[in-house]
């Protein structure tokens, strides 16, 4: 099957979603699968619930149970980085990775999907809340200025 169309069976038509478009190597070729997915900033707010239920939707499993626990585990490489998601911002703490936060997450639990563009979805678990950044690609950009403008908000 197709990536497309196993991508579009099994979670983007199971969370709600309308068909993305993936990016291809060359026309007619293969899809990049390790980035360049294109969706409406609503579908990849249903993906961050996604995140947030633990990979269900109602009373279905989307995702395997414990596959999202299982992405959120650091990597031994970089402890910033897990499967396919972020787990902390990158401050000067992590020198592995480009810096591109000055302060940590005021939630230490906040995880996102890093896209083009500083293109964002934040998830934060203990604030039950999911954020979705899309927009141009700024001149200037810090991670950790809208999660925590948000949760010092609500606090």
């Amino acid at each position: 099957m197709p990536y497309a169309e196993y991508l579009s069976s099994r979670l983007w038509q199971a969370i709600g979603a309308s068909d993305a478009t993936v990016w291809l190597d060359r026309p007619n070729g293969t899809a990049k699968t390790f980035c360049c997915l294109f969706a409406t900033a609503q579908d990849w707010a249903r993906l961050g619930q996604l995140i947030l239920d633990g990979g269900q939707v109602g009373d279905r499993a989307v995702v395997p149970p414990g596959w999202i626990a299982q992405m959120q585990v650091p990597s031994p490489i970089e402890p910033t980085y897990g499967y396919q998601i972020w787990l902390k911002a990158r401050t000067a703490d992590y020198p592995n990775v480009d810096q591109q936060a000055n302060a940590a997450f005021l939630a230490a639990d906040t995880v996102y999907l890093d896209g083009r563009g500083q293109q964002r979805v934040y998830v934060i678990p203990s604030l039950e809340l999911v954020v979705v950044r899309v927009g141009e690609e700024p001149e200037s950009w810090d991670d950790a200025v809208i999660p925590n403008t948000l949760i010092r908000s609500l606090q």
